[in-house]
């Protein structure tokens, strides 16, 4: 529609003018015209008609007195001419014809012959009509017009006619004069209408579209030119309107203006006091920056310090545990010292974890683990503090539970053990229950869901939103009664939904009124192929009889015994418990099961008095007497139960564990080591002798490229595994990793040789860049034999098959020489360390001092040329070379002194400035430092070799 109206200007005022005033005129003039026209014929041939037939009957009147005195038979040609000749002399009379079958006389202009023929049967067909009507017809013929009259009314004049042709002109005259009349009044009208055009286009539309003109050049400069233009009545008005809108405008514009620049001088102020605010927030930034840098550094330095004396102490426990001659509690000692010392190195791990979670850069390790191993060993790190406060804990694994899984073991039981160390630590009484169930399950990926139950002091309404927050507990005199970081749930949660699970936490009044405390529940994805059988044997004539006074501790052992089909009974009283073991005594396969109490000391001799069969006692190893339940052959169920420490009872052999190592034989692998300081190489190569493995050394990246490719031009095999330092100087592991693999693809079969990096510790980023530069893996110096166990079993394809676990009793160890302990509680130089870094080999330990010693003199040559030089960046490559040195020897002071020296250096690189005086003065200060440190150590050595002679 606003096409059409746009198309014919029907939105503008002229068209609507044409479209609503001059065409509807048009159109009433056209059709008054023709209306006049048609009257005005019309008129002209009735009065024609009432003319004509008066003449005729005035002409039949003389024919019928004619016809009365002669008779029709008497009259002629010429009696018909005189009455013809009467009527042709009536004006408009141009010819007049005398038509009957007896005759046919005409007068005036003559008709052709097929005139009168058309006549004549006009006449024939209309003559009953005309006869009966007595009318006249106007009959018109090659534009010519006649009347005809009837005279068959006379008696004796049948079938005839007269027939009169009238002249036109005076037709055409009036019509004429009709036109000239219509066209006269049609053009005062026109010029009527012009008048009012003009007259409308003047007064209205000319004003119109001179303000619209005005209005288009206006702009807000030069409102006050605006012009009143000639014009009247409301358009004028209208004009004084927009006059007055225009001048208020003009007003407003000026306010606006100044209102502008008042506001752009604020603007230019606030803009320069943000300018100096951003510059001062970069500098803000680039010291937050550089004091998150110096965290992470901070973090990996305190890590290394706080791992150090954790080594030392697991170092001395798995000696100890070696030894042959340890009793069964001295070996539950050392184990729960060990196993502390893992749990606070797990307290560590948090606060590192924690940082890594805050910079986005925790990932997952997904492998291959016993889940029923590993939930086992969260909570029997547990159980000693569940026992110091008399709580039970009890475990509860379905059958229907994959044992077999692919996950992070590491970070699943970092989440078990927090939410179960909560528990022990929020219940005063009572009992801890730790359950797991299928949730999900799709294909091979199963949804598995963990819940810990307690029934401690319950979380209050009001804490429960912030409970997984950082830093947060669910009160803030918590942390002073029961300590903590508040840290554990957050890197829970976090790691939670890594797993593609989720966290949370219920009251247990919720399901039932009676109960007190708090279940928390995870959930967490892992891979399982199959669901494995549970590795132990049907034990179909094995009877039981237990008495335990936990209701959940009994109904799990029922619900194992149930699924493996053994046949148990139950008792609830002691009485009851001492009146069945009589009936027990004879039968070989019997077992009986009961609580260890602080009376065990009565009970035992009440028991064997009556029963001598097999006996085995439930609770926390730590808090029995190993001795007494010697002395009386009673074997341990370790609290809480767990299916393979029940089948390992029901096979008659004591539920302590056994320490184990491994046999690697690996005399077929090429391993290849890369590292720029030979004490590092004599280290790993130490080690790896262990396990019969020959080890390839060489000491740069360069050279590491040109033995890979002097094999492969040889057609000798490539090597099983290689391991990379990542600081060398000229090319580092990070270069001569991405030249191994391009050299890799250029193979006509593309291998991939499994590259781990050597590193004193590796920061987030330094891990991401391992990963995007080829590296399999990597090993944290000082490297440990379980470590580098761990490496060869996952990157070596004998690993699974050639590893055997053997009893503790099947190994010895030498015992190590007390002649240098002078030095072991040194800072300058710690000899247990020494022997623990170097595998407990004296000579090694010795080699591996000497060749630090005897680096001295150079290196501190180095070094002050270099820093007279000013070349910073080869500085940290020397200072980094020997800290990774000090790591493989006991020298602590050394060690910290170069870290911090190294540390202190990268600052320049890692900040991207310049060294300015200030900087070199600290530079000088700390190489006086580690001249020192150096003198000392060189000292401490040369003891060391004068007592090993």
């Amino acid at each position: 529609m606003q096409q059409i109206l746009k198309i014919f200007y029907l939105n503008q005022a002229h068209g609507q003018l044409i479209a609503l005033i001059i065409i509807p005129i048009s159109i009433l003039m056209i059709a008054g015209t023709w209306i006049i026209y048609s009257e005005v014929t019309q008129n002209y041939f009735s009065q024609q008609r009432h003319v004509m037939y008066t003449i005729l009957l005035q002409t039949r009147k003389q024919i019928e007195q004619e016809l009365g005195e002669r008779g029709y038979n008497n009259l002629d040609t010429k009696d018909i001419e005189y009455f013809l000749q009467y009527l042709l002399a009536e004006k408009n009379i141009l010819s007049v014809q005398w038509i009957s079958d007896k005759d046919n006389v005409h007068l005036g202009e003559p008709l052709n012959v097929q005139d009168n023929f058309y006549f004549y049967s006009y006449l024939k067909k209309s003559a009953q009509h005309i006869q009966t009507a007595r009318t006249l017809d106007l009959i018109e013929v090659d534009g010519r017009h006649f009347y005809a009259f009837s005279l068959s009314d006379i008696s004796q004049l049948p079938d005839t006619w007269l027939v009169i042709e009238v002249d036109k002109e005076e037709l055409y005259v009036v019509q004429y004069r009709v036109i000239l009349n219509l066209t006269i009044t049609i053009f005062f009208i026109l010029l009527f209408i012009f008048f009012t055009l003009f007259f409308y286009a003047r007064h209205w539309l000319n004003p119109i579209y001179k303000i619209r003109l005005q209005i288009q050049r206006l702009t807000s400069e030069n409102l006050a030119d605006y012009k009143l233009v000639h014009s009247s009545g409301e358009l004028w008005d209208l004009q004084q309107d927009i006059f007055s809108f225009l001048k208020r405008l003009q007003k407003n514009f000026a306010e606006l203006r100044i209102y502008v620049q008042e506001t752009e001088d604020d603007t230019r102020r606030l803009l320069d006091d943000m300018e100096m605010d951003l510059a001062k927030y970069q500098h803000q930034l680039k010291s937050v920056i550089s004091i998150n840098q110096s965290k992470s550094i901070f973090l990996a330095n305190i890590s290394h310090e706080l791992r150090t004396p954790l080594n030392s102490i697991e170092g001395f426990v798995q000696l100890l545990l070696r030894q042959k001659q340890l009793g069964a509690e001295q070996r539950l000692y050392l184990e729960t010292i060990k196993k502390s010392s893992s749990h606070l190195l797990a307290l560590i791990n948090d606060v590192l974890d924690y940082s890594k979670i805050e910079a986005g850069k925790l990932h997952l390790d997904l492998d291959w683990f016993n889940l029923e191993n590993a939930m086992y060993d969260a909570l029997d790190m547990l159980s000693p503090l569940a026992t110091q406060k008399n709580l039970q804990l009890i475990f509860y694994y379905p059958f229907d539970v994959p044992t077999l899984v692919k996950g992070d073991e590491l970070r699943f039981k970092q989440i078990l053990t927090n939410l179960v160390s909560n528990a022990i630590k929020f219940t005063p009484d009572g009992e801890i229950i730790i359950r797991v169930r299928v949730e999900k399950k799709q294909q091979a990926n199963y949804m598995l869901h963990f819940s810990v139950q307690d029934s401690g002091i319950g979380i209050q309404g009001q804490d429960k939103r912030k409970l997984f927050d950082s830093f947060n507990q669910a009160d803030t005199s918590i942390t002073r009664q029961y300590g903590g970081t508040g840290l554990g749930l957050a890197i829970a949660k976090r790691l939670t939904l890594l797993m593609q699970g989720d966290i949370g936490f219920y009251d247990n009044q919720d399901h039932a009124i009676n109960n007190k405390g708090t279940t928390f529940w995870f959930t967490a994805q892992f891979q399982a192929d199959i669901v494995p059988q549970i590795d132990i044997p049907r034990w179909r004539d094995i009877r039981v009889l237990y008495y335990l006074q936990n209701p959940a501790t009994a109904s799990v052992l029922r619900y194992y015994l149930d699924e493996e089909r053994i046949s148990y009974q139950e008792v609830g009283s002691a009485l009851d418990f001492f009146a069945l073991l009589k009936e027990k005594n004879n039968n070989p396969n019997q077992w009986v099961i009961l609580d260890y109490s602080s009376q065990m000391h009565l009970i035992l001799p009440q028991i064997r008095e009556r029963y001598q069969g097999e006996v085995a006692v439930y609770g926390e190893q730590l808090s029995m007497d190993m001795d007494l339940l010697k002395r009386y052959r009673v074997s341990v169920l370790a609290q809480p139960i767990y299916r393979q420490a029940l089948g390992k009872l029901f096979e008659c052999k004591q539920c302590s564990r056994e320490i184990s190592t491994y046999q690697l034989n690996g005399q077929h692998l090429h391993i290849l080591a890369v590292d720029d300081h030979m004490v590092n190489l004599l280290v790993l190569e130490a080690l790896l002798q262990e396990f019969n493995i020959q080890l390839v050394k060489v000491n740069s990246g360069q050279d590491a490229l040109n033995l890979i490719e002097q094999r492969i031009e040889q057609q000798q095999p490539l090597f099983d595994l290689i391991f990379m330092d990542i600081q060398m100087p000229i090319m580092s592991g990070f270069d001569t990793t991405r030249a191994i693999r391009s050299l890799e693809q250029t193979l006509d079969e593309p291998i991939k040789m499994p590259i781990v990096a050597l590193s004193a510790y590796l920061l987030a980023d330094e891990q991401l860049k391992l990963r995007e530069c080829g590296m399999s893996d990597e090993l944290v110096k000082p490297v440990q034999l379980d470590e580098l166990l761990h490496i060869l079993r996952k990157w070596t394809n004998i690993g699974q098959a050639q590893v055997n676990i053997m009893p503790t009793d099947m190994l010895m160890m030498e015992q190590t020489s007390s002649k240098l302990e002078t030095y072991a509680s040194s800072q300058i130089l710690d000899w247990s360390m020494s022997l623990k870094l170097s595998a407990q080999k004296e000579d090694l330990a010795l080699n591996l001092l000497n060749m630090l010693v005897a680096n001295f003199v150079q290196e501190q040559n180095e070094i002050a040329e270099l820093i007279e030089l000013e070349d910073f960046p080869q500085l940290e490559q020397i200072l980094h070379r020997i800290y990774g040195a000090t790591r493989y020897v006991g020298t602590p002071q050394l060690q910290q002194i170069t870290g911090e020296f190294e540390q202190f250096v990268s600052q320049l690189r890692k900040q991207q400035r310049r060294a300015d005086d200030e900087f070199a003065q600290q530079v000088q200060q700390r190489f006086i430092q580690l001249k020192q440190a150096m003198s000392n150590v060189e000292q401490a050595v040369q003891a060391l070799n004068r007592m090993h002679k």
